[in-house]
């Protein structure tokens, strides 16, 4: 029997898969929230994630973009200090996002 959808393809070839009432338990990414079983755009946190867009946009690394951030006294959704990795996951979603046409 073909495979019709990810979520199947992804059982088939033995992946361990979640339902989605599982992952809408889960925090959403950076920048954006859920709102009635929904995830929106979080407009408190959003505008760093543009911020992060911008700055990479001009060429600043993630690492530079980390210094920004901290300096300004720019925290993170748990009121820590920003790690690059966190700037390379968004900036890789967000491009990643665009490339699908999506939103998110």
């Amino acid at each position: 029997m073909p495979t019709t959808t990810l979520f199947d393809g992804l059982k088939d070839g033995g992946i361990p898969t979640r339902s989605v009432s599982v992952a809408r338990k889960k925090n959403p990414p950076y920048g954006y929230a859920w709102l009635s079983g929904e995830i929106v755009k979080n407009p408190l946190e959003y505008k760093n994630v543009l911020l992060i867009l911008e700055l990479s946009k001009l060429g600043r690394r993630p690492h530079q973009i980390v210094n920004y951030l901290n300096e300004q006294g720019n925290r993170s959704r748990c009121g820590k200090k920003w790690y690059a990795r966190t700037i390379t996951d968004i900036i890789a979603r967000q491009l990643l996002n665009a490339d699908e046409g999506n939103t998110l």
